[in-house]
């Protein structure tokens, strides 16, 4: 419903996209604060920073870069 119409379609204005927290400092991402259109975008991950797996650190993706 759109103005109180039923409507067949609509087009989105812009992509968009979930963005997910680094869990640092109990970040929030878009569960939180919704989906982020591809304007809003200002940058990109390149490297990985540290990574945790279910029996602690897993330490060969530790600062590899994302392709």
């Amino acid at each position: 419903m759109a103005n109180n119409k039923r409507i067949d379609r609509y087009a989105f204005k812009y992509n968009y996209y979930f963005m997910v927290g680094e869990n640092f400092y109990h970040s929030e991402d878009s569960r939180y604060w919704g989906f982020v259109p591809d304007v809003n975008i200002i940058g990109k991950a390149v490297v990985i920073l540290f990574s945790k797996g279910g029996d602690g650190c897993r330490w060969k993706r530790l600062f590899k870069r994302i392709k």
